[in-house]
């Protein structure tokens, strides 16, 4: 449907009122002459129909044999609109210019896509890519796809393939990863020892590999043998083994966290200017002069991409907005300031007690020249296990 309203918008149409006579004869004449008419109406006075400006003065002959008179109405179309410019040179110069213009910037790079990345952001290989000539704005007949392919795999060792498709203005960038082995942390041939990774009181213990140097209940220090690699037989021959083991202990620590009962903070002020750039392949051109910032503030960019049938330009609007701050000074009475401490200590306990459980708390507070101090002593449960490498002299 769409493309026979193109076609009739192309050919030019016209719309005309058909009264008096034999109009029902008017119109079989009109249907057996092959003349195309569409959109009919009734009115009080006749009938309302459209047909090409080819076919209405052929009209004219049915006209007079069934003795209906024709009114041109409105008139439809391209033809129409060339004849209603027609001496305006300017509009058809500047389409011509157009045209030229869209053809002179398909030689060029508008659009970078990536796709099939999934740990690599977008970012890292267009970043790269730009390092190989592969920008917005980059003339596409002087990319040399199969060099950069090359090139991108040597700088990205993250990559198994990549392939560089130029289509139109737009740069296809299609990768696939590598399937990185995971990091072998221990050689189990090799000879090992578990020993404490902190001092405690060891709670709970696992041996996969060795034989276990100290029971449940002793007291080890940082650096002590838990469990050795090295082993003897009854005949006394020495063996050596990848020891391998969880060793749950509890071991004590502390946090601390200082919170100022005089403190600044910085509040917006309202105020807010903002320029304007226009990007045009990779260049900024300015749109407004440089905002008037004070001395504190939080900065703002966003871009706005144009595009065209759905593809995108490489030109866009760049907005960076300059919210101004007001410093502003507060005073914590003591309650406020072991509120804040006390949300801080957890903050800082899930933090550093992310692979351990927190047995025993003791918070201590107090006030040191305008600083609320929070000290706490814990006892936390944990696995202390660290493989050691046992060095053999050959």
């Amino acid at each position: 449907m769409f493309l026979v309203r193109l076609l009739r918008y192309l050919k030019g149409y016209v719309r005309f009122t058909i009264t008096g006579g034999f109009i029902e004869r008017f119109l079989n004449l009109c249907s057996r002459g092959g003349v195309p008419l569409w959109d009919l109406e009734h009115t009080q006075e006749g009938m309302i129909s459209s047909t090409t400006v080819k076919h209405y003065p052929g009209l004219r002959g049915y006209a007079r044999r069934t003795g209906v008179r024709l009114r041109v109405k409105e008139r439809h179309g391209f033809p129409f609109l060339l004849r209603r410019y027609r001496k305006r040179w300017g509009i058809f110069v500047g389409l011509l210019a157009f045209f030229i213009f869209l053809g002179a910037m398909s030689n060029f790079i508008w659009q970078i896509q990536v796709v099939g990345n999934e740990t690599l952001t977008e970012e890292e290989i267009v970043a790269q890519l730009e390092e190989l000539g592969v920008t917005i704005g980059a003339n596409r007949h002087k990319i040399d796809t199969r060099w950069v392919e090359r090139n991108m795999l040597l700088r990205l060792e993250e990559l198994s393939w990549i392939g560089v498709n130029l289509t139109g203005s737009t740069a296809e960038i299609e990768v696939k990863e590598r399937v990185m082995p995971p990091e072998k942390i221990d050689d189990e041939k090799q000879p090992t020892n578990v020993i404490a990774g902190e001092s405690g009181q060891i709670k709970y213990m696992e041996v996969y590999d060795g034989k276990a140097v100290v029971s449940v209940g002793d007291t080890v220090v940082k650096g002590d043998i838990i469990v050795s690699g090295v082993l003897e037989d009854s005949k006394g021959k020495t063996t050596f083994k990848h020891a391998r083991a969880k060793v749950m202990a509890q071991v004590p620590a502390s946090l601390s966290v200082e919170v100022s009962l005089n403190q600044t903070i910085y509040e917006p002020s309202g105020k807010m200017p903002v320029e304007r750039k226009l990007c045009l392949f990779g260049l900024e051109v300015p749109l407004s002069l440089p905002a008037k910032t004070g001395e504190f503030y939080n900065r703002y960019e966003s871009v706005k991409n144009f595009s065209v049938l759905g593809r995108k330009l490489p030109v866009s609007l760049k907005s960076i907005g300059y919210e101004q701050l007001e410093k502003v000074e507060i005073v914590y009475t003591e309650d406020q300031a072991l509120a804040e401490a006390q949300n801080q200590l957890l903050a800082l306990e899930a933090q550093s007690f992310a692979d351990a459980t927190v047995v025993t708390k003791n918070p201590v507070a107090f006030v040191e020249q305008d600083t609320l101090i929070m000290k706490a002593e814990y006892i936390v449960e944990k696995d202390i296990a660290v493989v050691q490498e046992i060095l053999i002299k050959e």
